[in-house]
């Protein structure tokens, strides 16, 4: 429960900088701020009202954080053309106002990732190959094939190794298979596997019977567990303890990592737009296996909630920070694509109204109509991943 309460708070801070982004470029622009709301309304009570006119409220859903602007209610003309309104001020302070997220998350990013190639840190996870367009080049979520081409792998060959499961995720598919923490994985498919040849193994294991043998701790008796996996995805969602591979850590001088962040911030971006194509495209393939396992990997809150619960768990303080931040780019990028309801799509409206003139009044009544049509559906996918998710929890736990 305490990691669940962590992760809500987590996630509230990441929106509410965003909001306050959106807040401070406003009173920066010189446009009038009604009310900066804690989740989306009806509203519960108001807190304060300050000396310039903004109110501070409480609603009743507790999903989000909101800031209204002046001038974004053409029914009232008065405040819609004002001097202080969003509607009239010039494009560059619309523009200033609706890039919040990004550029609040680039400088928390610099930060954060600048402070961890200084101090010295290791892959939170390792993505394999085959799971992304192109092999992740992170220092933070790797391919096991860029951690080999940047020199940071070394594997002890002088004894026979197994791969050791420090830890098992749960909700995942690992623990779907009754497979716990400290077991040996001896071979997939009847062959032996190492740290370094599960990648592959998993890989060639798509679309097929996955065949594995598990040593149990404690009894070490062997037990056979078969699974077939689908051609999109072969994972266990397991930690590997490396008892024989050594990853030396990521670590740079302050200057170096103060530009490596760049890099950081590039891979995270391709990570992140490579799994969005993916899966529109699976959605637009008229494949019913595709969309299918398309619409089962709509559970990314069960998998951040139980990633972050590990790294909680384990006391793993600055992988959870690390990861928080990627977590943050990762939804700036989802927020910054041109999807109606999302500031994207609203810099794109601004854009438009601008080159070609149109009449700001009827140009926002219908983006409006625009913008609430999409919301309704973003929260109703939102609903419905949870509610796979609640089903996830329930089959694998009742």
């Amino acid at each position: 429960m305490g990691a669940i309460v962590l992760w809500i708070v987590m996630f509230m801070f990441l929106v509410v900088i965003h909001e306050l982004w959106h807040f401070f470029a406003a009173k920066k622009s010189w446009v009038h701020v009604h009310e900066f709301g804690v989740g989306i309304p009806p509203k519960v009570t108001k807190l304060w009202k300050d000396k310039k006119g903004t109110e501070y409220t409480i609603n009743w859903i507790p999903l989000w954080w909101f800031v209204r602007l002046k001038g974004e209610d053409p029914s009232d003309p008065e405040t819609f053309f004002a001097k202080d309104s969003f509607i009239t001020t010039s494009l560059p302070k619309k523009i200033f106002i609706l890039l919040g997220w990004v550029v609040i998350n680039a400088l928390f990013a610099w930060l954060a990732f600048s402070t961890a190639f200084f101090i010295g840190t290791k892959p939170i996870t390792i993505i394999p190959d085959w799971a992304l367009l192109s092999q992740s080049r992170s220092y933070l979520m790797p391919s096991m094939s860029f951690l080999v081409e940047q020199w940071l792998v070394q594997q002890d060959t002088t004894h026979q190794s197994w791969v050791h499961i420090w830890v098992v995720m749960t909700w995942w598919l690992a623990e779907s298979l009754w497979i716990i923490a400290w077991s040996r994985l001896l071979t997939i498919n009847g062959q032996e596997v190492t740290e370094l040849s599960i990648w592959k193994a998993l890989d060639d294991a798509r679309g097929g019977q996955l065949l594995l043998e598990v040593m149990v701790p404690e009894s070490w008796e062997i037990m056979t567990i078969t699974w077939d996996c689908p051609v999109e995805s072969c994972l266990l969602w397991v930690w590997i303890s490396w008892s024989d591979i050594t990853i030396s850590p990521i670590r740079m001088w302050l200057w170096e990592a103060m530009v490596w962040w760049l890099h950081e911030m590039y891979a995270q971006a391709s990570i992140t737009l490579s799994a969005l194509w993916t899966l529109w495209n699976n959605l637009l393939s008229f494949d019913r296996e595709r969309i299918s396992w398309s619409v089962d990997a709509l559970s990314w809150p069960v998998w951040i909630v139980a990633f972050w619960q590990q790294l909680f768990y384990n006391q793993w303080w600055l992988w959870y920070l690390w990861f928080s931040w990627i977590i943050s780019l990762a939804l700036a990028l989802f927020n910054i694509l041109p999807i109606p309801a999302l500031d994207g799509w609203r810099i794109v409206s601004v854009l438009i109204q601008a080159l070609w003139r149109f009449s700001p009044s009827k140009y926002f009544v219908i983006e409006n109509y625009i913008n609430v049509f999409f919301f309704v559906l973003l929260m109703l996918l939102w609903l419905f991943i949870i509610y796979k998710d609640i089903l996830m929890i329930n089959t694998l736990y009742w």
